[in-house]
């Protein structure tokens, strides 16, 4: 790498909505409160290599390079966030957390991380980031300031037993059915254990394991269907008796209706419960402000082969 690759920042520019309405018990006529909006752009000063390195591989698949070319690469990310774009301008945070390179071809990396403000305006406050972020994959993507542009609200409507007439926002409602065609071995396999405990084996029912996902996604069951979508993220199993796994992915729209759009996926997955529900936290694009929910069921396995196809219903709320 370049000597100034360590150095170069990552513009962040963040639209903020933040807002609550409280009507309990409320018989005022009265307007609502107003959405509040915060625009703001900060700095992520990155080092990759040195003393003072930010970003630092803790695990991978063994036998691959921990890059992040390398599907299932886990970085551990400690990075100073500063008002401007050099390196010597006020710190105001810090960005803490998790990058786990999600697709096979190293093209995206999963990226789940805090923003931790310090500085005086909003000291102790922070904004929780999930996403999936592809890589610039032209040639000098290694000098290339790669920017994230994040549209984030977070709403809470409290409006018990209330009379008020003030206008909300007209909420869109989308069901939509999804195939995650899942394989766990061969040559295209698609969930690859990248690291558990040491001395036990990596399996689903053994707790601790890391698991890095990329599978394809389908409109219909058969594996031929056409693929809309792409499921990436990681499993990580999170019940001492092996029975639940805790999983976070990012489906990843290819269709025409919704390409470039995304929903995040959060939760705890019981294995054994025909019907599993987990939480839709977030979205992007035609899916910005999301919010539901997502049922998994398995609707065929063939374990001679290490192959499943789960049926994902997803119900969601968004503007």
């Amino acid at each position: 790498m370049a000597q100034n690759v360590a150095t170069t920042p990552i513009k962040l520019s963040i639209l903020l909505l933040l807002a609550m309405f409280v009507c309990s018990h409320s018989q005022s006529e009265g307007v609502l409160p107003q959405l509040q909006k915060t625009n703001m752009t900060i700095y992520f000063q990155d080092r990759f290599a040195g003393p003072n390195t930010t970003t630092v591989p803790i695990t991978g698949i063994p036998g691959h390079l921990w890059t992040f070319g390398s599907f299932g690469t886990v970085f551990g990310i400690d990075s100073p966030i500063t008002q401007g774009l050099e390196g010597s301008s006020e710190q105001i945070a810090r960005g803490q957390g998790v990058h786990v390179t999600s697709a096979l071809d190293g093209s995206a990396t999963y990226v789940s991380i805090s923003i931790v403000f310090m500085n005086k305006e909003f000291n102790g406050s922070t904004l929780e980031i999930q996403v999936s972020h592809h890589l610039q994959m032209a040639q000098n993507v290694a000098t290339t300031p790669i920017k994230l542009s994040i549209l984030l609200l977070l709403a809470m409507f409290v409006c018990s037993h209330s009379q008020s007439e003030g206008v909300l926002p007209q909420l869109q409602k989308t069901n939509m059915t999804i195939y995650f065609q899942d394989r766990f071995a061969g040559p295209n396999t698609t969930t690859v254990p990248i690291t558990g405990i040491p001395g036990h084996l990596w399996t689903f029912g053994s707790f601790g394991t890391v698991f890095g996902i990329d599978s394809p996604i389908t409109q219909g069951l058969e594996g031929s269907s056409e693929q809309i979508a792409r499921g990436q993220g990681v499993h990580v199993t999170s019940a001492l008796d092996g029975s639940a796994t805790y999983v976070s992915i990012s489906i990843v729209f290819m269709n025409k209706e919704f390409n470039g759009s995304t929903l995040e996926i959060q939760g705890a997955n019981y294995l054994y419960v025909n019907v599993r529900e987990l939480a839709v936290v977030g979205g992007t694009g035609q899916f910005r402000y999301a919010r539901g929910f997502a049922t998994f069921e398995t609707a065929f396995l063939d374990m001679k082969a290490a192959y499943a196809v789960i049926r994902c219903n997803i119900t969601i709320e968004h503007y």
